[in-house]
């Protein structure tokens, strides 16, 4: 078993570097959409966390050595993540100021236009049109125009400056957790694309003081509630799943909230139900552990299944490759899985699963490129005006915010909401052009007889 003190000089790392990051970030004149915080911040989740927990002098937690490992190479994903992100801005950066010199006439009903499309998707098409083979994508990638609709609302009411519409926009933002949980009996969706508009949010607002002071709060408030999910999952899921009225699911969110005590750092129940469910750094010390044993390597196949996978199944008709782990976990680690259980590999056991630590630094570089150039210039768009610009590189964004999932899972997802994006933004701006002709048709002058 490794010390536990081996795991501080790590943790300090990853303090230095977001504090670096959420530094610079809010420094920089050109700003952030932030997408490069957003997922740094699901790394952040996933890793930092269980490292933290497991490196308390009164921890019991089992396999830190594996959780070491995992650790490890979750800080070298971080450190060529940010690197990524870092060459992203310098490349990007004359095209990000040439975009902020341009000014567009950006339309104030944009916002709800877009939660309104993310609504429509969640609730009518999802269950719909979403169970047919390629339109099950865009359904589910529609969901997140919720999101990118939350984020122009909250960005509208802060330019003009009123801070009462930006705080019910915020408040608003607690029932996505509490709709996913009563609609689908999954807690992570919501709090993710909850978190995603937040993080948003903080790219702006003043003062950074409260900023930081409610984040903090934040943070702990949402470990408390998520020891509460967790011990009452199994019975929320069963009346989700089971097709109980609403009324019935309201009744065991409430049981559940009634539930909810402080997080105790010191309770070895709150430690092993986070370690158990959000840290992947043991999943992937597993993963160090057992290929570096077997070679049995992926040289690459899990990199081009993600390539191949953004083909649409309506064209290929034949096409094999499925969402989620695709049996490489288990062949990763060398863990057997109960059957149903999902397990979702995340881009830090993927990349090394495929290339050993090599994959790692070259995947995560190249990763942060991506997230670092969608996130200056989605920026750009938005400060220049161009909110339908802006939305496309947003939408398109969120869909890389995904760390505990498969690089298939990220691609799909990316080419969806790119096609969704330049659907929906042709729909409504061919709407836009109607409604000012006829806004224009009734300012005009009667023509006499």
């Amino acid at each position: 078993m490794e010390a536990r003190s081996d795991f501080y000089p790590y943790l300090a790392v990853w303090a230095a570097l977001i504090a670096g990051l959420v530094g610079y970030m809010w420094r920089s004149r050109r700003g952030s959409a932030g997408l490069v915080l957003g997922y740094v911040f699901q790394l952040w989740m996933y890793y930092w966390v269980g490292g933290l927990i497991h490196s308390f002098p009164w921890s019991e937690l089992p396999q830190s050595d594996l959780v070491f490992l995992g650790f490890q190479q979750a800080t070298w994903a971080l450190l060529a993540f940010l690197a990524g992100a870092a060459l992203a801005r310098g490349i990007f950066r004359r095209q990000a100021d040439r975009l902020g010199r341009l000014r567009y006439e950006a339309d104030p009903k944009l916002p709800r236009a877009y939660m309104f499309s993310g609504v429509f998707s969640y609730f009518v098409l999802l269950p719909t049109l979403g169970r047919l083979p390629s339109l099950n994508a865009l359904t589910a990638v529609g969901q997140q125009l919720i999101v990118v609709g939350f984020a122009l609302q909250c960005w509208l009411a802060w330019q003009r400056g009123k801070l009462p519409v930006l705080a019910r926009q915020l408040g608003y933002l607690a029932l996505l957790p509490a709709v996913t949980v009563l609609g689908q009996g999954f807690l992570g969706y919501g709090v993710m694309a909850a978190s995603t508009v937040l993080i948003f949010v903080a790219q702006f607002f003043r003062p950074r003081w409260a900023l930081i002071a409610t984040g903090s709060v934040a943070a702990y408030v949402g470990l408390s509630f998520y020891i509460a999910y967790m011990a009452h999952r199994t019975e929320l899921r069963a009346s989700v799943w089971g097709g109980e009225e609403l009324s019935s699911r309201v009744d065991r969110l409430k049981e559940m909230l009634a539930s909810v005590e402080p997080f105790d750092f010191q309770n070895p129940v709150h430690l092993e139900t986070v370690d158990g469910r959000v840290n992947q750094a043991g999943l992937v010390g597993a993963a160090v552990w057992h290929l570096s044993a077997t070679g049995d390597y992926a040289h690459g196949s899990t990199v081009w299944d993600a390539l191949i996978g953004v083909i649409p199944r309506i064209i290929w008709l034949d096409k094999l490759i499925v969402a989620g782990s695709m049996g490489y976990a288990s062949r990763f680690t060398g863990m057997t899985f109960a059957e149903g259980t999902s397990v979702g590999m995340g881009q830090v056991m993927e990349f090394y699963g495929n290339f050993g630590e090599a994959g790692v630094w070259i995947g995560f570089f190249a990763y942060g490129v991506l997230v670092g150039a969608l996130d200056l210039l989605a920026v750009a768009r938005l400060a220049a005006g161009d909110w339908q610009g802006f939305a496309y590189r947003f939408l398109v964004g969120i869909a890389f915010l995904n760390a505990s999932g498969s690089l298939f899972e990220v691609s799909t997802s990316a080419a969806a909401g790119a096609v969704l994006m330049r659907i929906v933004n042709t729909v409504l701006h061919k709407y836009q052009r109607m409604r000012e002709r006829h806004r224009q048709a009734a300012l005009a002058p009667p023509v006499s007889g």
